[in-house]
């Protein structure tokens, strides 16, 4: 056997370890019903949600290995900081964030358009693909959505360098555009704008849950920044028209949930 085969070898096995790693995930999947509401927004939400998965059809498109966070469980934004502590983590990057002068802002983003077009050139591969074009053209106007939040990050010249859309519908508020410039990310903008943003949705009445896509769906570093910041990943049942079936002990039950490894 070449020394090429042999490295194609070690590639497949790695890889199918891999899948069936994925699978034995998705069986201890702990599961939850999370409430869309009424309305629009909740209809658009639940279709896409619930759409048959492009690449596994036998899923819904958000069904499994939903990355979400519990906001409630953490008794503010405090307590929330103090799980999310140590070495590398989300509370040291954000501290490290501040250190460098940036700070958290909520933003229009027509105020911004020169700053966010300059964070979408600013490194020409996210997440180790390239940008796609029509992402990264010039855009002199967005849309402003009563549903959405619109979070950033300001550097200590006050220019815009981090950018975070927030879609509430019902019960969870979902991650929208997000990008941050690349000459700043090693300063911690992104472990700043999240845990701000976690500090935002505890203030919204209405929102449980936290959602950044999927575990399934991203690399081994989006994955460990999820977990640094909070997120894991369920078995979701979407509901819409009507309030979950779950019991309020069971809801405050769920702060254990959270607690368990489950990545």
């Amino acid at each position: 056997m070449t020394l090429t085969s042999k490295a194609e070898l070690t590639l497949r096995m790695a890889a199918l370890l891999r899948r069936l790693n994925h699978i034995l995930l998705a069986i201890r999947l702990p599961r939850l019903e999370v409430q869309l509401g009424s309305g629009p927004e909740a209809a658009a939400a639940y279709r896409s949600f619930t759409a048959r998965h492009p690449r596994y059809p036998f899923f819904a498109h958000k069904n499994v290995g939903i990355e979400l966070m519990y906001v409630h469980r953490f008794q503010g934004f405090d307590k929330y900081l103090a799980t999310v502590g140590g070495k590398n983590s989300t509370a040291y990057y954000r501290r490290r964030a501040l250190r460098k002068g940036h700070s958290f802002v909520r933003i229009n983003k027509n105020d911004h358009v020169e700053e966010i077009h300059a964070i979408k050139i600013s490194a020409p591969m996210r997440q180790g693909q390239p940008m796609e074009e029509e992402y990264i053209k010039f855009r002199a106007r967005f849309p402003v959505e009563k549903n959405w939040l619109y979070l950033g990050i300001k550097n200590d010249q006050g220019r815009l360098v981090a950018y975070l859309d927030i879609n509430c519908v019902g019960e969870v508020a979902y991650v929208g555009p997000i990008l941050g410039h690349a000459a700043f990310l090693k300063d911690g903008i992104m472990y700043l704008l999240f845990a701000e943003a976690v500090r935002v949705l505890m203030d919204e009445e209405s929102v449980r849950y936290f959602m950044y896509d999927t575990y399934f769906g991203g690399t081994d570093g989006l994955r460990l920044f999820k977990k640094r910041i909070g997120f894991q990943p369920f078995e979701v049942r979407w509901i819409i028209n009507s309030w979950s079936s779950m019991s309020r002990s069971e809801l405050h039950g769920l702060s254990d949930r959270f607690e368990t490894e489950t990545a």
